[in-house]
């Protein structure tokens, strides 16, 4: 999965409670993260709103039936039209700003905007009205990891016990002074060829949050630690999903992002329109989980709330299979080129929720405009979603 560098909210919830974090964020959220669950819920009807190797069948493990969390990502500074104020209370156990960075010299937690220390006290305070709400700090992300300073960071200071305590040391600096009561590691992403990754990057990071969870585990209380992960193999061979199980509390599973306008000619995928939520690359990616045996209760999926969008090639062929030039042009409130979230993509449409051809297969809605292509998900590509969380 490609994170957005600019983008959004995020949220990310369990099924079975999927209709609690539904209602009431579909203006503020681009995507649900949700946990498979033997017993889910209806989605409210009144919501206004790769190609991997060949598989056999793996059988689900089971499920809790316990699992109470719903999750958010926010990106307050990078997308307008929203601020701490917009977010419900009540809805959330978790919320995640995304994202801190790291001085790529010193490896102190650095925040990414002059603007985010006020963010950060203005989402402690939520606290004050909802207490059982946790809120982290999420640290890297698609653009930390983007050409520049801090592309290699992550991979200096998992390689080195010196940078790894000085890492830490930091983190529990951070999380203390800004009230934050946990972290999330967005590493995108270890021993990637095509992300400067190195090949001990695969031994390292498991490493790495084993110091980080115990160094939590002394912080006062403060011992929260998921990590985000890509749905693609091509990505997630790269993580040794095992070890790290046994330091995180979640993996937040980015089943959205799987194609964008970064799908080039020279990309192994090629410049082809494609969605980036396409149920049956989603289903590959949890297989690939279970045969690494990680217990569903520790995995949370992707509900998309925004599209990616496409400049196609050709107006005579806008479908998927068809080549396009550029991302899609950026839109008043997510203001980046190749997204659109669902209230612009319902502005577009005049207000007319569920437009759009319904793919049942992939379970995505496709819209054209113009000369843009995009797909998107709303109650009926959701309630798809969930039906294969149930099976």
């Amino acid at each position: 999965m490609h994170a957005a560098p600019n983008l959004v909210t995020v949220a990310l919830v369990q099924i079975f409670v999927a209709r609690i974090a539904l209602l009431g964020v579909m203006r503020r959220v681009s995507a649900i993260l949700v946990a498979l669950a033997p017993s889910l819920p209806t989605i409210p009807s009144a919501l206004s709103t790769s190609a991997l190797p060949s598989m056999a069948t793996v059988a689900l493990p089971r499920i809790s039936a316990e699992r109470k969390l719903s999750i958010a990502y926010l990106a307050l500074p990078r997308v307008l039209c929203t601020d701490p104020s917009d977010i419900p209370d009540g809805v959330y156990t978790h919320i995640n700003f995304a994202f801190a960075s790291i001085d790529p010299k010193t490896f102190q937690i650095i925040p990414a905007s002059s603007k985010d220390p006020q963010l950060y006290r203005e989402l402690a305070r939520k606290k004050k009205i909802d207490p059982n709400l946790k809120i982290f700090i999420a640290i890297g992300g698609w653009a930390f990891n983007d050409p520049g300073p801090t592309i290699t960071t992550f991979s200096d200071i998992a390689r080195s016990d010196a940078n790894t305590r000085t890492f830490i040391k930091s983190l529990i600096s951070f999380i203390s002074t800004y009230d934050f009561d946990g972290v999330d590691i967005d590493w995108e992403y270890p021993a990637a060829d095509d992300r400067e990754g190195r090949e001990e990057d695969f031994d390292n990071l498991p490493k790495f949050l084993s110091k980080i969870k115990s160094a939590l585990k002394q912080s006062g209380g403060r011992s929260g630690l998921s990590i985000a992960i890509p749905a693609s193999y091509w990505y997630l061979q790269h993580f040794d999903l095992e070890k790290i199980s046994k330091y995180v509390d979640h993996f937040n599973v980015m089943t959205y992002d799987l194609h964008g306008a970064w799908d080039t000619p020279k990309s192994w995928l090629g410049n082809h329109l494609n969605s980036h939520t396409n149920l049956t690359e989603i289903k590959d990616a949890f297989d690939l989980l279970w045969r690494n045996n990680i217990d569903p209760d520790q995995v949370n999926m992707g509900l998309a709330f925004y599209a990616r969008t496409f400049t196609a090639s050709s107006t005579g062929c806008m479908s998927t299979g068809c080549l396009f030039d550029a991302g899609g042009p950026a839109e008043p409130c997510t203001n980046a080129v190749g997204v659109m979230s669902n209230p612009e993509i319902m502005r577009k449409l005049g207000g007319k929720i569920g437009s759009g051809d319904l793919d049942k297969t992939a379970a995505i809605k496709t819209v054209k405009i113009g000369s843009t292509w995009l797909t998107y998900d709303d109650v009926d590509t959701w309630k798809l979603k969930l039906d294969f969380a149930r099976s």
